[in-house]
């Protein structure tokens, strides 16, 4: 075999070698992003969880104001009738 059909094996084997170097870290690099990705789907759920009661909390108005301001709305003949149920 001639020196440079050995010279152009070598540089196609160089190129393999490289090529399957950013095949194998492009690779390493998507498994990281799945693993941040699957740790980002599993703890923020408690977080989420206790992030949105706050919110839902602190739109809900006091107790006795949604009381007064559902009585103020109510039909009395229906909640006379409610009440005498609720009795019996």
């Amino acid at each position: 075999m001639s020196v440079g059909f050995n010279v152009f094996l070598h540089m196609i084997f160089v190129l393999l070698c490289v090529g399957l170097g950013y095949v194998l870290r492009w690779s390493l690099e998507e498994f990281k992003e799945l693993d941040q990705h699957i740790a980002r789907m599993k703890q923020p759920e408690h977080l989420r969880h206790d992030v949105r009661h706050q919110h839902v909390a602190s739109q809900q108005p006091p107790l006795s104001n949604m009381s007064n301001n559902l009585q103020s709305k109510a039909d009395p003949a229906k909640l006379a009738e409610l009440k005498a149920n609720m009795k019996k």
